[in-house]
């Protein structure tokens, strides 16, 4: 999920999106977000954005939008869900998924090391 987006933050679709059977935007299309207004049906719809297919305005969820450009100076972000290296500024989803990445490799490597060695019983150490 995206974390706080405000208005004027521009992302990009992490896949098709559908509204009654049509596809309204697509993967890797650029939205800007125009307002936050949660759907009071649905709050997690709150990101307000153009969508040139209905010739409206729509809500989405921040779970389909990547963040790519930086929320303070408004650069372009080098790789999306990067950190901007023209004011330093740190995303905090790339931050916890190299934290989710790192603790991931460990294990793999804890399991290898286990299995390397014989294994026997209980990876997580009960026998």
């Amino acid at each position: 999920m995206a974390f706080e987006l405000l208005p004027g933050d521009e992302c990009v679709m992490k896949g098709d999106f559908r509204h009654e059977g049509a596809i309204i935007f697509q993967r890797d299309q650029i939205v800007q977000i125009r307002d936050i207004s949660p759907d009071p049906q649905r709050p997690g719809f709150k990101y307000v954005v153009y969508s040139p297919a209905l010739n409206a305005l729509v809500r989405l969820p921040g779970t389909v939008l990547i963040r790519i450009a930086c929320p303070n100076c408004r650069t372009r972000l080098t790789a999306i869900g990067g950190d901007c290296v023209n004011c330093g500024w740190e995303d905090p989803e790339s931050e916890q998924a190299k934290s989710q990445q790192s603790v991931a490799d460990f294990r793999k490597k804890m399991w290898n090391r286990h299995n390397r060695y014989g294994g026997g019983g209980d990876f997580y150490g009960g026998y």
